[in-house]
């Protein structure tokens, strides 16, 4: 019987999720993932308008701003998320596929309109 407890228990933290647990103030891998994927569109059009002329770093700011802004999310709060995601390669990883997908997803409807 004793064994069989040891047992369950090793089985139990084989099972335990590899990911740990985000502390508070960190925004969650779902908010992150949109809020980037709109950075990476804004960048992507800050650096087009550029090529016409137009300041790609007033550009960035303006786009940055209202992005925070819709999301609801000061520019702290997601620059420290960032920071806490980029220590945390697990988590980055994750992260990033998530953004892919979710850019992949944009692309997508923005093609079929």
């Amino acid at each position: 019987m004793k064994q069989f407890i040891v047992l369950f228990f090793v089985l139990l933290m084989a099972c335990k999720s590899e990911v740990a647990e985000l502390p508070d103030g960190i925004l969650p891998p779902d908010k992150m993932k949109v809020i980037l994927a709109d950075i990476h569109l804004a960048d992507a059009l800050a650096e087009t308008k550029a090529e016409a002329g137009l300041s790609e770093k007033m550009l960035n700011d303006k786009y940055y701003e209202q992005i925070f802004a819709d999301r609801n999310v000061s520019q702290a709060a997601f620059y420290t998320s960032y920071k806490y995601y980029e220590t945390h390669p697990e988590w980055m990883n994750k992260l990033y596929d998530d953004v892919l997908t979710e850019m992949s997803r944009k692309e997508e409807k923005i093609s079929k309109q």
